[in-house]
């Protein structure tokens, strides 16, 4: 039976996002054919307030973030991803669920990743939808989990086998900024063997209506920097373009949305299409 670890980082002292998060993932446990094989595990700084009930473990506090490169006056630390996942390297489970703490769960997640799975998928990326924000708490996800919302272009949503945690090379990719979810998306693409991208399901919705968020300039630079200067040399030889978002649609069509979507990079992937194209004649 497959096993799960959903991974989340609450921080600060919460809010009623986080709150709506926490709770949605717990109704969609209890609805889950067998609850028991999904295991919620949290990460955060010591200096993290924010009430965790009984249904989460706490791993380790995390040391290190990013944070002293902000020109922002934000209190809420970023930490590197590939520090999270590595606390989650020897636990005995098969998948990896992460997603970002704004991201919250309808009823049938998981049971949609697991239908997923059994259809032959190692790797899943689901896009969020968006719903307008009228002030919900968790008191109204009924009324959430009845809304459609909007699709959003963001990536958020990753689920993977945990024996490629050891294969991910994130280097200081932090969360919460730009180059986050394109270092995801380019890892799991590049190491699993079928992932499958879904842009318009309903199983997981934000709430707001924004698509891009005020970034911080000295973040932003330090995550582009590591996607393209560590990551990029990395995943080079190992990924597969077919496998990326749209990746397995026409030519035309899959660089036409290739090109709307801002963490998948047009020129990158046209460049390593040219660069093998021209290694098969020489």
């Amino acid at each position: 039976m497959i096993k799960y670890a959903h991974l989340i980082n609450p921080y600060g002292n919460g809010d009623r996002i986080q709150e709506i998060t926490l709770a949605s993932m717990c109704d969609a446990r209890r609805n889950f054919s067998n609850p028991s094989r999904i295991h919620f595990f949290t990460t955060t700084f010591s200096n993290d307030s924010i009430y965790i009930s009984g249904e989460f473990q706490k791993l380790p506090y995390l040391e290190r973030s990013v944070s002293y490169l902000s020109d922002s006056n934000t209190l809420v630390k970023l930490p590197f991803i590939g520090d999270q996942l590595a606390l989650l390297k020897d636990i005995d489970v098969d998948y990896i669920v992460y997603t970002n703490m704004d991201i919250h769960f309808k009823p049938d997640f998981y049971l949609f990743v697991e239908q997923q799975i059994h259809s032959g998928y190692d790797a899943l990326i689901i896009n969020r939808r968006r719903i307008p924000d009228k002030e919900y708490s968790v008191v109204d996800l009924p009324i959430l989990y009845n809304i459609l919302g909007k699709t959003h272009p963001g990536f958020d949503c990753f689920i993977f086998k945990r024996s490629l945690i050891s294969r991910m090379r994130f280097f200081d990719i932090c969360t919460g900024i730009p180059f986050f979810e394109a270092s995801m998306v380019y890892t799991i693409c590049s190491l699993a063997e079928n992932p499958k991208f879904f842009p318009k399901s309903d199983c997981t919705f934000h709430i707001g209506m924004e698509i891009f968020k005020k970034r911080d300039k000295n973040l932003y630079w330090h995550n582009r920097n590591t996607f393209f200067k560590l990551i990029m040399p990395y995943l080079k030889d190992k990924i597969d373009l077919n496998k990326l978002p749209w990746g397995n649609m026409g030519f035309c069509y899959r660089f036409y949305y290739w090109a709307k979507n801002p963490a998948i990079f047009t020129f990158l992937n046209f460049s390593i299409l040219i660069k093998r194209h021209k290694s098969k004649f020489y």
